[in-house]
């Protein structure tokens, strides 16, 4: 079940198999789109259960680029039309300068019309009440990061909410990373989430720390 959406990029279908084009950049902007046939991922939102889980979808992106003088712009739009499930719309916008990089992003999702609506009161006893509440709701987050020879630190903070309830996540994350040579990088990152369900048996909160490492060749 996912009650609220857990990225503002577009990760409905998750790992599914795509065929996909993506243009060559012209002006400092390229363009992508990609067929999904079967949107059902273990990786995806999409429940294996649903009546909907072997659809098709659709999702076009635009990605620009540009030296504004004072700060160098990446941005990017997608959306995404999953059938008989919802549709997405997703925009993010970054900004960086002297090792500074400040950015946001947003994603929206709905359903069209009443034939295919949440499952409010599941009839199956294997899927919960809800369990597809990410198709009408919203995401957006934004953040603020440095870097400084080979350390990169970031803050962040990401807020979700479903529509039709009150289902909420807040998680604010702070991140490390340190390059100790061109092979080995180590990373640290601490984080606190707050969600909030329909019921207080529901909601729940905590923290979390995660270390490692990796190597290239």
């Amino acid at each position: 079940a996912f009650r609220t959406l857990n990225s503002t990029a577009i990760n409905t279908d998750g790992t599914a198999l795509k065929l996909s084009y993506i243009t060559p950049e012209y002006h400092n902007l390229t363009f992508g789109i990609s067929y999904i046939p079967n949107t059902y991922s273990r990786t995806g939102l999409i429940n294996r259960k649903a009546h909907y889980a072997e659809k098709d979808g659709y999702v076009a992106a635009a990605y620009y680029t540009a030296d504004l003088g004072f700060a160098e712009l990446e941005s990017s739009v997608g959306y995404g039309i999953f059938n008989q499930d919802d549709k997405d719309f997703s925009a993010g916008l970054s900004l960086y300068k002297s090792g500074w990089t400040i950015g946001g992003s947003w994603r929206k999702t709905y359903v069209e019309g009443k034939d295919f609506t949440i499952t409010t009161q599941s009839i199956n006893p294997k899927l919960p009440d809800l369990f597809d509440n990410y198709r009408e709701g919203h995401a957006w987050d934004i953040g603020i990061g440095y870097e400084i020879g080979p350390f990169k630190t970031a803050l962040s903070y990401f807020e979700s909410k479903a529509e039709q309830t009150n289902n909420r996540d807040k998680i604010w994350l702070w991140s490390n990373e340190f390059r100790y040579n061109k092979h080995l990088a180590i990373y640290l990152a601490g984080a606190k989430a707050e969600f909030k369900g329909v019921s207080k048996g529901q909601s729940n909160e905590g923290y979390s720390a995660v270390t490692g490492f990796s190597l290239s060749f």
